[in-house]
């Protein structure tokens, strides 16, 4: 164990938009898109957004840790119904996180529980 504090050398952004095909509820998704691949040392994830690409369904965005074998579900976003207009801003939200880590060889992966889901997520961090 270092002595010394860690902290990230390299930006890691990475972004996808969700499968058009829903997934079940509980179960290992088969649509999930991949977020954010850990480096070769590990990387911190500090934020994640969820924004609408146009009109938004009701439904949930499951987010998943994947070891490369397991989806070890993690952070659930209800998602609202939400038509953008010259008036009405696109569904955004914005989650921060203190201890988001990837061990190399994870990903933070995500799926909607609902299909068509109009909905991007993004995730900010950094490699070890």
């Amino acid at each position: 164990m270092t002595t010394q504090p860690q902290f990230a050398s390299v930006p890691n952004i990475g972004s996808n938009s969700l499968s058009a095909t829903a997934d079940a509820v509980g179960s290992a998704p088969s649509h999930a898109v991949t977020i954010i691949t850990a480096g070769a040392n590990g990387t911190k994830i500090e934020e994640i957004d969820f924004a609408g690409n146009g009109t938004t369904v009701l439904g949930v965005c499951q987010l998943y840790l994947y070891d490369g074998t397991t989806y070890h579900p993690w952070f659930s976003v209800p998602i609202p119904v939400v038509t953008p207009s010259t008036t009405v801003a696109p569904f955004f939200f914005q989650q921060t996180f203190a201890n988001l880590e990837l061990k190399t060889g994870w990903s933070l992966v995500a799926t909607s529980f609902v299909v068509s889901q109009l909905l991007t997520v993004t995730g900010f961090g950094g490699d070890f």
